[in-house]
């Protein structure tokens, strides 16, 4: 991503970014090219956004995964199947190819040039949870990760949390955060009647890029939940 000058490097304890990155060793891939976590889950992201980033389109990946605990929790990304596209297709073909050996991932065109993928059955009452009224902050109108980060900060979201017997771990991330200017990707000031679907697809919209939505339950109940956004432009989260 493009930013201009003053854009702060910054080191912040967040509940906003998705899958941390583990530091077990990596599932070396057969013929078919597995891949497992959310270290391999960078190598997904390449082909997805390669497929995205030629026709114009925007990103969402919801998946269900497995509670695990590193130095900290994470939501880990499944064991699935992925291959490069090949030919010359549209977005929604690409994408479809690249899952094309993986029968538990269902791919989609949505509204507003959005390719979605869903791996496995991911919680969604969450994603159906409606908000009066977000507020974004002006900084957070033109940074994805503030703007999820108020999502999860909501009342409504609190409240869905605590009956489903979800939560959003804390994590150690580092960002980039963009400096408000002219001409830069932004939402609007506040967001009104709306779900936190509607919320994730227009960051997905607005910044061009990939919200990654990802669920867990452990064992004796309860469980996680992680979100986060990962640009097309170079590949870099926010």
């Amino acid at each position: 991503m493009n930013f201009k000058a003053g854009a702060a490097l910054t080191l912040t304890l967040s509940v906003v970014l998705g899958l941390q990155i583990s530091a077990r060793a990596r599932t070396q891939p057969d013929s078919r090219s597995f891949f497992v976590s959310a270290q391999d889950e960078d190598s997904l992201l390449n082909y997805l956004g390669s497929a995205l980033r030629t026709s114009g389109h925007a990103g969402r990946l919801d998946y269900a995964g497995s509670c695990q605990k590193d130095s900290m929790e994470f939501v880990a990304f499944p064991r699935i199947a992925v291959s490069q596209p090949s030919g010359n297709l549209m977005a929604l073909g690409a994408v479809q190819q690249i899952f094309r050996g993986d029968a538990g991932v269902n791919v989609a065109e949505e509204p507003q040039k959005i390719i979605s993928v869903r791996v496995g059955e991911p919680s969604t009452a969450i994603l159906q949870t409606r908000v009066s009224l977000l507020k974004i902050s002006t900084m957070g109108r033109y940074n994805p990760a503030i703007v999820i980060g108020s999502v999860e900060s909501t009342r409504e979201l609190k409240t869905a949390m605590t009956k489903l017997g979800l939560r959003v771990p804390l994590q150690l991330s580092e960002q980039l955060l963009a400096t408000p200017a002219p001409g830069l990707p932004h939402l609007p000031a506040e967001m009104k009647d709306v779900t936190v679907n509607q919320i994730l697809n227009s960051i997905a919209v607005t910044f061009k890029g990939i919200v990654i939505y990802g669920t867990c339950t452990h064992p004796n109940g309860g469980g996680l939940i992680q979100i986060r956004f990962t640009g097309l432009e170079d590949g870099d989260e926010k």
